[in-house]
């Protein structure tokens, strides 16, 4: 699977809900399944298929970052909290809450002190069971420290997203939602 950074398209979603803008990377791949997919479920698989790195990092961010009092996620029974999500607009997950959602978009996010931020799941079907999926991700900077915070997170955030995209792709197509 190729997955490729991609220019941001304009979208309702995030000029509706989300302004203004300060940062925004897009990442796109294609790939098929023999079965029929909807963009609700690249949400659950995002939820189902962080690489133990990934899950590690995490980890860690949340030890630094609760000292500052930033949200940090609380899951002490993420497998039961994740069998009762339901993608559905106000419901949420740790530290995603589904801010709006159409027929082929999802968007989850949070908002905090430092720094707001949305991730945008689009999901095309190009023919023949073949899938266009896209992953925006913007982000509005609250303050000097969430500019100073994210400038320290992003080229970590240019790894886990491609990294979580495989994830989610190979995990919606052997059937693992």
């Amino acid at each position: 699977m190729h997955i490729i950074k991609s220019s941001p398209a304009e979208n309702p979603l995030i000029t509706e809900n989300f302004y203004p803008v300060h940062y925004q990377d897009s990442y796109k791949t294609e790939f098929k399944c023999e079965r029929s997919i909807n963009v609700d479920d690249l949400v659950y698989a995002f939820f189902d298929a962080s690489p133990r790195w990934i899950e590690k990092l995490f980890i860690l961010r949340n030890t630094v970052v609760k000292m500052f009092g930033l949200k940090v996620s609380e899951l002490n029974d993420s497998k039961r909290q994740r069998e009762l999500f339901r993608v559905e607009k106000g419901n949420g997950l740790g530290l995603f809450k589904v801010i709006d959602k159409s027929d082929n978009e999802v968007m989850i996010g949070e908002d905090d002190k430092h720094l707001d931020f949305r991730i945008l799941f689009h999901l095309t079907q190009s023919g023949n069971g073949n899938y266009v999926f896209t992953l925006t991700t913007p982000v509005r900077f609250n303050n000097s420290f969430g500019r100073f915070y994210f400038t320290v997170i992003k080229p970590f955030h240019q790894f886990i997203v491609p990294a979580m995209m495989n994830s989610i792709v190979t995990r919606v197509i052997n059937d693992k939602i």
